[in-house]
């Protein structure tokens, strides 16, 4: 036989065996609720979002064959320590009623489900005690045209179901009037009251570790900035002065990630800008001057920048807007240098002189920010962001006898585009 066919049948059995033990190892502790009897515990397949939604493959043990079961045939099923599930009906937008496994995400006096819809939408549910039906919390969204002007409108119909579900306890309104039509938002909601009504109260392991994302186009100012040149000796090429740069507008992109198990209001926020910067300035006689004949000196220095920050920023209060603090580390790469020269002009109107302002500047700055500001959640679920921060970085000369410290004041307006 020619050795293509041995290779061809080697490379279908590392194909086939491949899934083979990827499906092994997908395998995890858990168990399965039948329609009548007792709980069967075994091992449960870790499956995608979705398909755990749709079916549950177990097997008694490690070398029994996999079961694959659909929702019409458990009442349930769960990963041990990870997730659960329960059977119920999918939402009412759905194109056919069936039963589908829901995700229990609080399990208490009043209970969390998450199912989805065919177009994989998100929809939750709240189970009332007593009850074997649950009630789904609905985010409404529908498409207005008034007067020409075509807009979506959000209705949000949970929040006034939990409003009055929960109204025994009116210290959870503000918690339930800011949250969002998310994970975290509605698990906290409901976690807050069961702990309230007393009891005991589950959250879902997986549920409680889903990190929250925000990604935010970020547009800004700089309303003050300076460079501050000093010599540490009489350097003919270096003179003490500050030179500053005018309103500098700056663009880019930030994301925000979140860990509720560690804190919900504490963010890690990562950052590209571009911006330009243009530093000018003047020195009169007197200030380490090389000639008797010089009379006053032009300072400029031009260049492109990307700049990367990366920070803690913290919201406090309750309410839909929140003050925000801030403050981390940044660094800025240079991407193009215009200007960097100085010109020396003469009282004997000798022609000017220009020369080189920083001799081999350094094409990167690192620093520390600080700043504070406001966050509001939208009606559309977005977020808009408003903060001041203070920059402070070592600057742009390599030469170790001049120090060229930049601190900026900057005005930032950002705006969430994922939402929720």
């Amino acid at each position: 036989m020619p050795r293509i066919f041995y290779l061809f049948f080697i490379l279908l059995a590392v194909g086939v065996g491949v899934p083979t033990a990827r499906a092994q190892s997908d395998f995890r502790p858990g168990y399965v609720l039948p329609l009548s009897g007792d709980t069967l515990r075994g091992e449960v397949a870790q499956q995608g979002t979705q398909r755990s939604l749709r079916q549950c493959v177990f097997r008694p043990g490690l070398t029994a064959a996999p079961t694959t079961y659909q929702p019409e045939q458990l009442r349930g099923y769960g990963l041990t320590g990870i997730k659960h599930y329960r059977t119920g009906m999918v939402p009412a937008t759905a194109t056919s009623q069936a039963p589908q496994f829901m995700e229990l995400l609080v399990q208490g006096n009043m209970s969390l489900l998450l199912s989805s819809d065919d177009n994989n939408d998100p929809h939750f549910f709240m189970l009332r005690p007593g009850q074997t039906v649950p009630e789904e919390l609905r985010l409404i969204v529908r498409t207005v045209n008034e007067n020409g002007r075509v807009y979506q409108q959000q209705i949000r119909q949970y929040q006034q179901v939990l409003l009055a579900a929960f109204a025994t306890h009116p210290t959870l309104a503000p918690t339930i009037r800011r949250a969002n039509f998310n994970v975290p938002d509605l698990v906290d909601v409901f976690e807050q009251y069961n702990k309230l009504v007393g009891g005991t109260v589950q959250v879902s392991a997986a549920a409680a570790a889903r990190t929250r994302f925000r990604l935010g186009a970020v547009l800004g100012s700089s309303l003050y900035g300076q460079m501050a040149l000093k010599a540490a000796g009489s350097s003919p090429n270096y003179y003490n002065c500050t030179l500053t740069t005018p309103l500098s507008v700056m663009a880019g992109l930030q994301v925000a990630i979140n860990n509720p198990r560690l804190s919900r209001r504490l963010w890690l926020q990562l950052g590209a800008y571009y911006e330009r910067r243009n530093y000018t300035g003047r020195a009169g006689r007197g200030q380490l001057f090389t000639s008797t004949f010089d009379d006053y000196y032009d300072l400029r220095y031009t260049a492109t920048f990307v700049q990367l920050p990366v920070l803690l920023h913290y919201e406090l209060g309750q309410g839909r807007v929140q003050p925000v603090i801030e403050g981390g580390i940044i660094s800025a790469f240079r991407l193009s240098e215009t200007n960097n020269e100085y010109t020396i002009y003469y009282t004997n109107n000798q022609t000017p002189t220009q020369r080189r302002l920083l001799d081999n500047a350094r094409a990167y700055e690192q620093g520390l920010l600080v700043g504070a500001g406001v966050v509001a959640a939208l009606p559309n679920q977005h977020h808009v962001g408003a903060v001041v921060r203070y920059e402070l970085s070592n600057g742009l000369s390599s030469y170790s006898g001049v120090s060229s410290a930049c601190s900026t004041i900057r005005a930032l307006v950002s705006y969430d585009l994922v939402g929720k």
